[in-house]
């Protein structure tokens, strides 16, 4: 289809992300048929392209929102002007978490590295500080630039698996799900040489954030993780005083028993030292 062209007609884009009629050039993204749906058109949901059908025409396409759990529709590439066919109508999962807010949100650390999270509030949200529960999974970067790339979408369904954070917003409690950690080791830097500090730095900057925004109380704040982040929460406890609790989930603390590698350190334990 093309670098710049739609698969299917997705949602538009809101008012300015697109050049006017009439102004579009060879980068401009279009639509397969070269139809241009308007700002009012527009959703707010998350959409996915699941699969080409053996027609070369029909595709599947999975379609969410905060509110509305994911379902799968069929629609064809060719004719614009055809209905897309519901093919599931699947009820909202986990009733306990109808009406719980999710914001997708930005900050930056101390040294300007641009970091987000997803940002969860419980249905009855009065606007008053809350214990906040701050859940993450390091990851190893080799430039800032990487590092600073938004992950996830705030248009995402909120449901949450038997080991998601987010069952706490259900119980009162505010969450930053999935808050960056980047480690990063620029050149010839190893990410590791640099650990403790920057994931105090990332972990700082999620809570002062939290605390600017007035929905965190900073007297109840916990920490966690699962595995690297369970390694990363006993770190956090014992180099900081930002956290009052942490949990630890199926965590490796013990680095002499991964002396060869760990994660994406090439160096063993003995070189590294």
């Amino acid at each position: 289809t093309g670098t710049k062209e739609r698969l299917w007609r997705c949602k538009a884009p809101k008012e300015g992300e697109l050049p006017d009629p009439g102004e579009e050039d060879a980068s401009s993204p279009s639509e397969v048929g070269g139809r241009r749906v308007t700002p009012d058109e527009r959703d707010d949901v998350y959409e996915t392209l699941v699969v080409l059908m053996e027609d070369n025409d029909s595709i599947l396409i999975s379609r969410e929102s905060k509110t509305t759990p994911t379902n799968y529709y069929m629609t064809s590439l060719s004719d614009l002007s055809s209905k897309e066919t519901t093919i599931t109508t699947f009820p909202h999962p986990q009733p306990d978490l109808i009406g719980v807010q999710k914001e997708l949100v930005q900050y930056k650390r101390e040294d300007g590295i641009e970091l987000s999270a997803n940002l969860y509030l419980p249905s009855d949200y009065d606007g008053t500080p809350r214990p906040t529960l701050f859940w993450a999974y390091p990851r190893e970067f080799k430039n800032s630039e990487a590092a600073g790339q938004i992950q996830g979408s705030k248009h995402r369904f909120v449901s949450a698996s038997w080991a998601s954070p987010v069952h706490w917003a259900a119980k009162g409690w505010a969450i930053m799900d999935d808050f960056s950690l980047p480690i990063i080791g620029e050149a010839d830097a190893h990410p590791n040489d640099t650990f403790i500090e920057q994931i105090v730095a990332g972990a700082t900057a999620a809570v002062e954030y939290a605390k600017k925004r007035g929905v965190c109380d900073p007297t109840r704040c916990a920490v966690g993780g699962h595995s690297y982040g369970s390694f990363m929460t006993a770190h956090l406890l014992s180099h900081t005083s930002l956290f009052a609790a942490g949990i630890g989930r199926s965590g490796a603390f013990n680095r002499t028993l991964t002396p060869m590698s760990f994660q994406s350190e090439d160096r063993s334990i003995w070189e590294a030292q």
